[in-house]
């Protein structure tokens, strides 16, 4: 197990290959980052439950360092300006897509710029690949971005928004609207306190 955290090592191999005498397959781990990321919800109805964030390119979370706070949707995220948090919530929430042209740098800098300490972006229902609980990679300019920024699928999103309804909860991730999908929460939904630990 790692060490402090329960869990095992990952394992996952990137390729293989067959040494030149066919005696053994040789097999490379494939690691984006240097650490494990603790993440989860920490207040009722779904405290304790773990979520998976992918890290952007951006501000990274230093190992050892934990970042926790009350959430809120900011809708798409654009276009800014945005208002600033409501007192005491330094985490902002996003729907991927919407009309922002410069995509998830903009949703980002227009969190940053409102006064959030860290942005969580949530899949969306359709549109790109990867949509619903698939996870993607943002390019975020790190030179630029001074706040950590992570992608979630679409589920963890609403759980962390309090907004998750099991029983009626539906994505299809259909290239196109479908009817019945269940709607993101609205901008100015206050979520629930979250905690990231690298």
């Amino acid at each position: 197990l790692l060490p402090g955290t329960g869990l095992p090592p990952e394992g996952n191999a990137h390729q293989g290959e067959f040494s030149f005498d066919n005696q053994f397959l040789l097999a490379a781990d494939e690691d984006f980052a240097p650490f494990v990321l603790l993440s989860e919800i920490t207040e009722p109805p779904y405290q304790g439950v773990d979520f998976t964030p992918a890290l952007s390119d951006a501000e990274p979370i230093p190992i050892g360092t934990t970042i926790s706070g009350d959430t809120e949707s900011v809708g798409f995220g654009c276009p800014g300006p945005l208002p600033a948090p409501t007192p005491g919530v330094t985490i902002a929430l996003a729907e991927r897509g919407g009309p922002c042209p410069g995509g998830f740098q903009e949703k980002i800098d227009n969190i940053e710029a409102a006064g959030y300490e860290m942005a969580i972006i949530f899949n969306n229902d359709f549109g790109a690949g990867a949509r619903c609980e698939g996870l993607v990679g943002m390019l975020v300019n790190p030179d630029t971005t001074d706040i950590p920024a992570a992608f979630v699928g679409r589920a963890d999103g609403f759980r962390i928004l309090n907004s998750f309804d099991e029983q009626t909860y539906q994505c299809t991730g259909a290239g196109t609207p479908t009817p019945g999908d269940t709607p993101a929460p609205p901008a100015g939904t206050q979520g629930l306190n979250i905690s990231l630990r690298a």
